[in-house]
């Protein structure tokens, strides 16, 4: 009986032990440019910078898990304390801090996100690379709308661009058309507001490729698709 009672209990107590993942979580909000997920060390979400904190859905399952709570560089001090009381729900919080070298990017109007990765891509390249991409945000902006202004056409709003990264080379941008799903995404985000549109002009869209592509892109690892919107007004 005392065998018999003994494995019942390694039977109950198994699936919650299957389920207790690690998770890090890389927060930073606005100036640091995306939030992570991980699991076990294996790449698993990225958001713009502190979007998702207040929302309902974040991407943990299972119970009793354990979260790394990584500060980015320059985090917004709200940003981390939403995220902080939000993770509460999902686990027992490890705040720690790692070696990222990240430069701040003062510039609401540009946001990135994580579209696909591999599983083992590291958050170093992904965040260098989104700070890149941000960091052209002006240049982006200033060549829709000079050649927007050129023909008198009013096209102001948010835009947004896949951005191909193949074994650590960026290797092309691709304008997403008004009904493509980064339109709806970046509004369910709150990116977009309700009053605010989204810019779609075949010949300024191919401009904005070409600007978002062009130039020697910083040193990464991996192959990995990044969204990149911009605000072009």
């Amino acid at each position: 009986m005392h065998v018999r009672l003994a494995l019942f209990i390694v039977l109950l107590v198994l699936p919650a032990a299957i389920l207790a993942d690690e998770y890090e979580v890389y927060v930073g909000g606005p100036d640091s440019g995306l939030d992570l997920v991980y699991r076990d060390g294996k790449f698993v979400c990225g958001w713009p910078g502190g979007v998702l904190w207040t929302r309902e859905f974040i991407p943990f399952e299972g119970c009793c898990n354990e979260i790394l709570l990584i500060p980015l560089p320059h985090a917004d001090a709200e940003v981390i304390s939403a995220a902080e009381s939000r993770l509460t729900e999902f686990g027992d919080i490890y705040e720690t801090m790692e070696a990222v070298e990240l430069e701040a990017v003062h510039d609401p109007g540009a946001v990135v996100w994580v579209v696909r990765a591999e599983p083992a891509i590291s958050p170093e390249s992904i965040l260098r690379m989104a700070q890149y991409l941000r960091a052209k945000a002006g240049l982006v902006r200033e060549g829709w709308l000079g050649f927007v202004s050129d023909r008198g056409l009013a096209l102001t709003g948010w835009g947004a661009l896949f951005v191909e990264i193949e074994d650590g080379t960026l290797t092309g941008a691709e304008y997403q058309p008004y009904d493509y799903s980064p339109n709806s995404q970046l509004r369910e985000w709150g990116v977009i507001g309700p009053d605010e549109e989204y810019s779609d002009h075949p010949e300024a869209n191919g401009i904005a490729e070409w600007l978002t592509a062009d130039g020697i892109s910083p040193i990464v690892e991996g192959t990995f698709t990044l969204g990149y919107a911009v605000k072009f007004e």
